[in-house]
């Protein structure tokens, strides 16, 4: 082999090793945070629709609110049912 060419091919496969491992660490944290990001995302959701709904069970809001809250819950669960039906399609 040549004596140039060696420690080169030596380096690459270091640095392709110290990548590997540095990927599979950075993967499992992505993993980890993209779960947590999801959770938070359905907390929210939820406190959203649930004040949405509360808006709409009011007598005194007036009826523009209501539309606007309507438009918005609907787009949530809009929303909501892309998500499952994605899901549903990977599993």
């Amino acid at each position: 082999m040549d004596p140039v060419l060696a420690p080169l091919l030596g380096q690459a496969g270091i640095a392709g090793i110290v990548l590997w491992w540095l990927m599979t660490r950075v993967e499992d944290r992505l993993k980890e945070n993209t779960k947590a990001i999801d959770t938070l995302r359905h907390t929210l959701t939820r406190q959203t629709l649930a004040q949405l709904l509360d808006v709409l069970s009011r007598s005194s809001a007036s009826p523009e609110v209501k539309r606007q809250a309507t438009a918005i819950v609907d787009e949530i669960r809009g929303e909501q049912a892309a998500v499952s039906a994605q899901r549903e399609g990977r599993s």
